[in-house]
């Protein structure tokens, strides 16, 4: 017999906005946020708070004048440009690697449309900047769920990357790679796998 895994949820759309509109817009610190959103889950993935247990989604908001600094993850994300706020002021940047200035290098420029999409590859950094008015809200779904349970999701944000960069230290991805060392081929005899006789 099938057993379900969950149960569909309904999330109005009017209280996941309010819900978000009722996040201050300053941190304790008094510094303002860069990001104002809400977690969609789900009572049957406690474990890893996901709306299903492969998928992750957020709604979330920019405010006019404000930029989300790059972050990035291992999961792949499907935005989808709920409202793309003042057209033609609303865009992500997205690229496989930062610099330690903590800017993305040789970034693609990805324009938000109301009801449009756009697809934020695995492992690549990204920002969402918009330069106009009104508040943008974007739905970003990813299969983060997958990656959360066995902890591999990997969320970095540009300010601890930055951090890390300046002091030389790298966690990979965040600089121009260099190039291998050209390998020296396998003589036969010198791997074994198993267990060695004697």
């Amino acid at each position: 017999m099938d057993t379900r895994r969950f149960e569909p949820a309904l999330y109005p759309g009017d209280v996941m906005r309010k819900t978000v509109g009722n996040i201050p817009e300053l941190t304790e610190d008094g510094v303002r946020r860069n990001r104002r959103g809400i977690l969609l889950s789900n009572n049957a993935t406690s474990q890893t708070k996901t709306l299903t247990p492969t998928l992750w989604s957020l709604l979330n908001s920019i405010n006019g004048h404000a930029t989300q600094l790059p972050h990035k993850h291992n999961s792949v994300a499907l935005d989808l440009a709920v409202s793309g706020g003042d057209k033609g002021k609303v865009y992500s940047l997205l690229g496989r690697d930062m610099d330690s200035q903590g800017s993305i290098v040789n970034p693609i420029r990805a324009q938000w449309e109301s009801g449009g999409v756009f697809v934020t590859p695995p492992g690549w950094w990204h920002s969402h900047h918009n330069e106009g008015e009104a508040t943008a809200w974007v739905l970003p779904i990813q299969d983060a769920g997958l990656y959360t349970h066995q902890r591999t999701l990997d969320i970095r944000f540009m300010e601890g990357e930055v951090h890390r960069l300046k002091k030389g230290v790298s966690r990979g991805a965040t600089q121009d790679e260099q190039p291998a060392p050209e390998a020296q081929p396998l003589v036969a005899g010198t791997m074994m796998f198993g267990h060695a006789h004697e």
